[in-house]
């Protein structure tokens, strides 16, 4: 069977023959051995990867002291210091992780790479029930390979939690409307369970980051009322309050101020006040204000390099509209391009932002280019190359992973405790120096507390000397990025073991 397809352009024609029609509607077979070959790499690397300082060592931290203080309220961010700035979703999945795989980094991580193959599961199903498989297997493949949805999916944050629920969210409030009949009434209660795990995920921002987009395509579209009756917003709203509000509750009440601190200075301070120092866990990422854009631009890497080589002669390759597997109609686009421009508008104006602030972005900008390509008459064509960008995103993952740990980049102590741990005797003490290290905290469960700074350790290794306890074995972990060097008089009292790592290992010389 052959199909004659004329271009939009009107000029000259193509033939889309009966192979190439199928394989528009068909899941291509080497398109998922990249996509299965990208996921290997990344389930590896969960294990192979250090959990590195700050944030995801933080997190990582978080988690553990929830798991071995059976404390599943209050997240704790150091001894007795309790952690509002975050909901404690991400500690939740971490510390159950864990609890069945060990306390390690793949234990910790890997509930956020289930969580980002749920987010794919979920935008699979959405869009094969809607345009079919080749498109929903497209709009996978282009998120997969998306530099931070990969480097997220996998990663100790707060984020991919945050995202499942916002895909949840947009996905059931869309086919509550738009499904068959028989579908529509489950599909609406995914809105308010997304919107529920976002708000544990997240907050308040999870609200904020659906309904704007929402609300700007009902006062467009004007489907309010149709809107208000296709979905139990009385009861969908009860559920999602049962759900998220009782642990608010509980956590207001066991350390007092938790809600003032994160509803009102997280949510509000944050991004209104440059260089907010109200922020009890961190410091300002001061940006230039509109740099979320290029953040945009960069989390969405390889797909702008790839753009000119999946554009090229596409002009005389599209297809007419009569000849067009089903895409986004002009009411669904304008809902799309809304989720998909609401968080860069959104952080536009503010300087205290992270790229991770543009993953909510990507699902939508997935879908919209999938729709974009299924256009285009030469299906085997784009699918090798949407594998040739999953296979880009695999092998600068590894590549830069293996340059970090090559080069002595990593920032992260778990090598150094480890070797130190395998080699220890009775006696021995390790000294970490500088401010607090959450891998220092995380791999060595808390024995480990750094010292302040150099006079410290040098008053630490004189009051040893003064007992006259003889010549124990002590060892000083020093990271190589990042702090200053010990004054020769303290170097010289060491001596060179080995490089773990971002530390070096000395041990001191009696």
């Amino acid at each position: 069977m052959t199909r004659r397809v004329g271009p939009e352009s009107g000029e000259g024609e193509t033939t889309l023959t009966g192979s190439d029609a199928d394989a528009a509607v068909r899941a291509s077979p080497l398109l998922w051995a990249a996509l299965g070959a990208l996921l290997l790499v990344r389930l590896i690397s969960l294990a192979l990867v250090p959990v590195a300082d700050s944030s995801e060592a933080r997190y990582a931290d978080i988690g553990r002291r929830m798991l071995e203080l059976d404390d599943w309220i209050t997240p704790w961010f150091d001894d007795g210091v309790p952690f509002w700035g975050k909901p404690p979703l991400y500690a939740w999945m971490s510390a159950a992780g864990m609890g069945i795989f060990g306390i390690d980094g793949f234990g910790a991580r890997l509930p956020h790479f289930l969580a980002g193959v749920l987010v794919a599961l979920v935008l699979w199903d959405w869009q094969r029930r809607e345009r079919g498989a080749a498109q929903a297997q497209l709009a996978v493949a282009l998120l997969w390979a998306a530099a931070l949805f990969y480097v997220c999916a996998g990663a100790v944050l707060t984020d991919m939690a945050l995202l499942l629920g916002l895909v949840l969210a947009m996905r059931g409030f869309w086919r509550a409307l738009h499904a068959p009949p028989a579908e529509r009434r489950p599909e609406g209660w995914l809105l308010f369970v997304g919107l529920a795990i976002g708000l544990l995920a997240k907050g308040p921002v999870a609200l904020l980051l659906a309904g704007v987009p929402i609300t700007v395509w009902l006062i467009a579209t004007r489907e309010v009322s149709r809107t208000w009756l296709a979905l139990p917003w009385l009861s969908g709203t009860l559920t999602m309050l049962a759900i998220a509000v009782p642990w608010y509750l509980l956590a207001e009440r066991r350390t007092p101020g938790f809600l003032d601190y994160f509803l009102i200075g997280e949510h509000w301070r944050r991004f209104t006040v440059p260089g907010w120092e109200g922020d009890r866990y961190g410091t300002a990422h001061l940006e230039p204000r509109g740099m979320i854009w290029v953040f945009l631009l960069l989390a969405c890497m390889p797909w702008p390099l790839l753009l000119p080589l999946l554009a090229w002669g596409r002009r005389t390759h599209l297809r007419p509209a009569s000849a067009r597997p089903a895409g986004p109609s002009t009411r669904e686009g304008l809902y799309l391009w809304a989720w998909a421009l609401w968080p860069c508008i959104l952080f536009t104006a503010s300087r205290n932002i992270l790229w991770t602030y543009v993953l909510p972005s990507l699902p939508a900008l997935a879908i919209l280019g999938a729709a974009w390509l299924a256009r285009d008459d030469r299906p085997r064509r784009h699918a090798r190359l949407v594998a040739l960008g999953l296979l880009i995103t695999a092998a600068l993952f590894a590549g830069a992973m293996t340059m970090r740990a090559v080069e002595g980049k990593a920032k992260s102590a778990g090598e150094v405790i480890a070797a130190f741990e395998a080699q220890r005797q009775a006696g021995d003490e390790l000294f970490f120096v500088g401010r607090h290290q959450f891998s220092v905290a995380f791999y060595g469960r808390g024995r480990y507390r750094p010292l302040p700074d150099f006079e410290a350790l040098a008053a630490r290794l004189d009051e040893a000397a003064a007992a006259g306890t003889g010549c124990p074995r002590r060892f000083v972990a020093l990271r190589r990025w990042g702090d200053a060097q010990p004054p020769p008089a303290l170097r010289a009292r060491m001596r060179h073991v080995a490089v773990h790592e971002g530390y070096e290992l000395l041990e001191v010389v009696c």
